[in-house]
């Protein structure tokens, strides 16, 4: 689930992520807010997102640590992150190599626009 490169750590999200995941899901994030300056999430291969694991994506952005969003989304993912509204607060990316390009250059992650889930 996690994993460390050089300017970033990436915590990659597969199948359906719910209420049963959130405890490795957070161990993921912790481990990734001590190690890493920087976040980038995958969800290449993500299927389903709940409410409290999304949050507990958000907290480390909410707590200043810059945030990407890597790869395609599912429709369901995509809905959910409009709803809440915290497609807003997100910057979408096409894979890990574009969001870790957007990292290494220091492009803005929160600037109260987000990018949406432009380009899908």
């Amino acid at each position: 689930m996690l994993r460390e490169l050089e300017d970033a750590c990436v915590i990659a999200l597969t199948g359906e992520v719910d209420m049963e995941t959130v405890p490795l899901l957070m161990q993921a994030v912790h481990a990734a807010q001590a190690a890493c300056s920087q976040i980038i999430i995958d969800v290449t291969q993500l299927t389903f997102l709940d409410i409290p694991p999304l949050h507990a994506l958000l907290t480390p952005l909410y707590q200043g640590t810059p945030v990407w969003v890597a790869g395609p989304l599912a429709d369901e993912v995509e809905r959910l992150l409009t709803v809440t509204g915290a497609v807003r607060d997100l910057h979408f990316y096409p894979d890990v190599t574009a969001a870790l390009t957007a990292a290494q250059a220091g492009l803005p992650v929160n600037d109260g626009e987000g990018s949406g889930t432009s380009g899908r």
